[in-house]
């Protein structure tokens, strides 16, 4: 992800978040809310109370799980808010042209904290090497987050990288497996950036 690119990006999402707080009308008017924050959100928790299977985590998170299930709990707090989010935020869920960026497939869009959606973005920026950590609070929507907050909602992403990453692949859906020389699907390759990010960043 070249700086450029990257630019285009955090301002688009600037722009819709802003239009997207509070909710508009016309997309609460077609049901959309605030669901319920579910297990994919607090899956070391999953782990720790056996609802779960264990999943592989890296070696600075491999004896804090009770530190992680301490900072998921939080999520529900975290992601309270009156704006809409599109809960799927990453690149390729966007389209970069000369001087702007468009954001696609909203098919998630909930009642929550889009702030939430620039942390997620930014583990794919973080992996490229970018400071995630300067970008996210430069960004607009980090406006009157509180650190513990963002340690919470890293907590729960690198839950979510991790858990997923380790799930077979789903049939006609999942990509095929790929050749030894090359990373693994989406979840695979964001599940390390995630971990280094709760441990770093």
């Amino acid at each position: 992800m070249v700086p450029g690119d990257l630019d285009l990006m955090l301002e688009a999402w600037a722009k819709a978040a802003e239009a997207l707080t509070p909710a508009p009308q016309a997309l609460l008017d077609l049901g959309v809310r605030a669901d319920p924050i579910d297990g994919k959100l607090r899956q070391f928790t999953g782990v720790a109370e056996g609802a779960q299977e264990r999943f592989f985590v890296p070696g600075p998170l491999e004896h804090r799980l009770a530190e992680l299930v301490e900072l998921e709990s939080g999520i529900d707090k975290a992601m309270e808010s009156d704006a809409a989010m599109h809960f799927d935020l990453r690149p390729d869920n966007m389209i970069v042209g000369a001087s702007q960026a468009w954001i696609c497939d909203w098919n998630w869009v909930q009642v929550h904290s889009p702030w939430f959606d620039t942390a997620c973005f930014l583990v794919a920026a973080h992996g490229d090497g970018h400071d995630a950590d300067a970008l996210f609070w430069a960004h607009p929507t980090a406006a009157g987050v509180a650190p513990d907050q963002l340690d919470t909602a890293l907590a729960s992403i690198t839950g979510y990288y991790l858990g997923e990453s380790a799930l077979p692949p789903i049939p006609d859906v999942s990509l095929p497996p790929p050749p030894p020389t090359l990373e693994r699907p989406r979840s695979g390759r964001l599940a390390r950036p995630a971990a280094r990010m709760v441990t770093i960043w």
